[in-house]
């Protein structure tokens, strides 16, 4: 067996369900929390504990992918066997239609991924005056000119990368025609298409490569054009208004945060010279990309409809009697 194919077996839908079978029979009324990927334990994780109530620990099942997650849901929902079984699925929104994913005990996020959740000034603010201890009033008004510059960056980047999920977006619509080009995307993004330049003032994001030679050495035949990606983005702009990182793939915008907060911890801790803070403020803390999920987890938003989720999902599963199954959030 060639590593890509051990790899895929590893992710067939059959792995994951001889896990859920080997949780509910061990325990039939234990909850089993069921992830798309494991990163989103390290969001996930500390906010069912709080607003449900309970650590996830070992219950938990990643699906490895979203097709997995939403194929085990529909095999339990058709099966009297488990309909007092507590499983909760979260689900990554993407650029797929909503109405496909809504489902019972599914939590569908309000944005593209809880990568999202990441990217926002309140994030940035909350993680340097924690970090640098900016309580006192001279240090908020300090940081409230550091935030500006950070919204700035962050206007920047998603100007930058919208026009690239459009055409992800646009592209997803052709079908399996399309993967070269996501695939491309995905891998590629900041090492041939995008690159994150840091400057005095912080962080520019640089075109390399412009979504119309993309297309032209991927789906050439595709006739797709500037105006259909700026039509998408326009409309994207109708639904979310200023909030349009919220469409963002959220792995393109890691990158992103980890860059924009090295930037800023490192001009913190310089001795002179300090582009963004007044004078010197140290922090120790090391911003690496790979560890962003977790490390910044408890800085991270978490929207309304998921405390509403958790919540709804704890009244409901600690009843003795009647179905546990609720709406999809």
């Amino acid at each position: 067996m060639t590593p890509e194919e051990l790899l895929a077996s590893k992710r067939d839908f059959s792995v994951v369900w001889l896990k859920f079978l080997q949780r509910f029979q061990n325990n039939p009324t234990q909850e089993v929390w069921i992830f798309e990927g494991k990163d989103d334990i390290d969001y996930y994780s500390p906010r069912i504990e709080m607003h449900y109530g309970t650590r996830p620990a070992t219950n938990v099942i990643i699906a490895e992918g979203k097709k997995n997650s939403l194929q085990l849901r529909d095999t339990l929902s058709q099966d009297n066997t488990y309909e007092f079984c507590k499983a909760a699925f979260f689900v990554d929104l993407d650029f797929d239609d909503k109405s496909t994913l809504i489902g019972a005990n599914t939590y569908l996020t309000p944005c593209y991924s809880i990568e999202n959740f990441y990217f926002s000034v309140d994030v940035v603010d909350r993680f340097l005056t924690d970090r640098l201890q900016l309580f006192e009033v001279t240090d908020r008004t300090e940081l409230a000119r550091v935030i500006a510059n950070v919204e700035a960056w962050h206007n920047s980047a998603v100007s930058v990368l919208l026009p690239y999920c459009a055409l992800m977006a646009l592209a997803k619509e052709q079908g399996d025609a399309s993967k070269g080009l996501a695939d491309f995307l995905r891998n590629q993004l900041f090492t041939k298409v995008v690159t994150l330049r840091r400057t005095a003032g912080g962080v520019e994001p640089v075109v390399m490569m412009d979504p119309m030679e993309i297309r032209d050495q991927l789906m050439s035949n595709w006739p797709v054009t500037l105006d259909d990606l700026q039509a998408q983005i326009d409309h994207w702009r109708e639904i979310w208004g200023a909030d349009l990182h919220k469409i963002i793939r959220g792995k393109f915008l890691i990158p992103c945060v980890g860059t924009m907060l090295s930037v800023l911890v490192e001009d913190s801790n310089k001795r002179k010279g300090n582009s963004l803070f007044s004078r010197r403020r140290p922090c120790s803390h090391q911003v690496r990309e790979n560890e962003i999920l977790g490390t910044l987890s408890r800085f991270a938003d978490t929207p309304a409809c998921l405390i509403r989720f958790l919540k709804d999902l704890s009244t409901r599963w600690q009843q003795t009697e009647g179905s546990l199954l609720l709406p999809g959030a």
